[in-house]
């Protein structure tokens, strides 16, 4: 999957991920490759990805998520 987190000044993030962990404002959402379409909004907190074992975690500001055909695009209030 591509995982992209965008805020107001720039993109901050555009890699791959096998899994990403969402803060959406009804609690925390995993993703993995082939998930269904979605758009939700995120609360503050961290956005957790995973790639060949490895785990990295950007903070947000909250802010909108969509998921369509193996891309994940975060649209970040501000980066935390």
């Amino acid at each position: 999957m591509n995982l992209r987190i965008i805020t107001q000044e720039r993109e901050i993030l555009n890699t791959e991920a096998e899994s990403v962990t969402l803060p959406g404002t009804l609690g925390q959402m995993q993703i993995l490759t082939g998930h269904t379409k979605l758009l939700s909004t995120l609360k503050s907190g961290n956005v957790r990805y995973q790639l060949h074992g490895n785990s990295q975690e950007i903070a947000v500001g909250g802010g909108l998520a969509e998921v369509f055909q193996n891309n994940i695009v975060v649209l970040a209030k501000s980066r935390a």
